[in-house]
């Protein structure tokens, strides 16, 4: 009799937890488009905000090209447009085993170059991801899930893209892809080049957090790519005291200009108070706009 007591009470526990089960379980939602949406995290692997494949100009290679064992293949695209390069982002999608084995450098029709990724990634599967200077996030060890959606994963590359800036891009980009071990390989199934072009403030966002009575000091890049040729006003919102130059030298289309601005917290300030300050760079009928947040830390010195 005892026994029976027991199962009943095993059966009555795994009908409950099915039922669990099933109340949990949603259908899966079909997403063709990343840009469609908002931001989504899936385990560890955040994709790229919304809007972000929204660029001036894109160029996609979708030839196929198999990467062997413990060999380097290249991939090409012809850009035929004529503009300066304000901001660059690569998406890739590679379906390889164990993608630590992977390098992968990107170099312009000048040969400037960087490295997307070099051994990243640990023995997860394939690279389906958006390179990206302006993504917080670093190159994950989760496996990616092949296409569509294209681009899910968002990526900072380990070079920076920034070293594009200014350049004029027409001509011939080369994707380098090496597997440098034995035992996996895959194939380089699609890349694209997303180009913005206009007046552009990098970066975007910046914040830092220090001891009020000190300054945070930032570091921020004026790109003209425009068709304009002259200065360009740079002007602060702030409320807690900013210091920075007040106008760029004379910018040819495709120059770079670097500057730094510091953001100092008065002694009057509270533990945790908050200051934005915006940063809006204007002129040849174009405006960009940076902003810096400074948090007062816990502390003072």
């Amino acid at each position: 009799m005892r026994k029976f007591k027991y199962w009943i009470i095993f059966i009555v526990f795994l009908l409950s937890q099915m039922l669990t089960g099933a109340a949990l379980a949603t259908p899966a939602v079909s997403q063709d488009k990343p840009e469609d949406s908002e931001s989504y995290s899936a385990g560890s692997i955040t994709s790229p905000p919304k809007g972000i494949f929204t660029t001036s100009y894109e160029y996609t290679n979708t030839t196929p090209v198999v990467i062997p064992d413990s060999t380097c293949v290249t991939s090409t695209l012809d850009v035929t447009d004529a503009f300066a390069t304000g901001d660059l982002n690569v998406g890739i999608w590679i379906a390889h085993t164990y993608r630590g084995d992977i390098d992968m450098r990107l170099i312009a029709p000048d040969l400037t170059s960087i490295y997307l990724m070099q051994d990243d990634g640990g023995g997860a599967d394939n690279v389906n991801a958006l390179f990206d200077d302006s993504s917080p996030n670093p190159i994950d060890s989760v496996a990616h899930t092949p296409p569509p959606p294209y681009y899910t994963a968002w990526w900072h590359p380990e070079g920076e893209l920034a070293d594009f800036l200014g350049i004029a891009p027409q001509g011939t980009w080369t994707l380098e892809v090496c597997d440098d071990a034995g035992g996996d390989t895959g194939t380089l199934n699609q890349w694209t080049l997303y180009f913005t072009t206009g007046l552009i403030v990098t970066p975007e966002t910046q914040e830092e957090t220090i001891c009020k009575g000190s300054d945070a000091t930032y570091d921020l890049t004026v790109v003209n790519a425009t068709t304009y040729t002259g200065t360009f006003d740079i002007a602060y919102s702030n409320i807690w005291p900013i210091a920075g130059p007040g106008i760029t030298p004379i910018l040819n289309p495709g120059d770079v200009f670097e500057f730094s601005v510091t953001h100092h917290i008065p002694w009057s300030a509270n533990a945790g108070d908050v200051d934005t300050a915006t940063i809006t760079v204007t002129g040849g009928g174009e405006t960009a706009v940076g902003t810096v947040t400074t948090t007062a830390a816990t502390y003072s010195g």
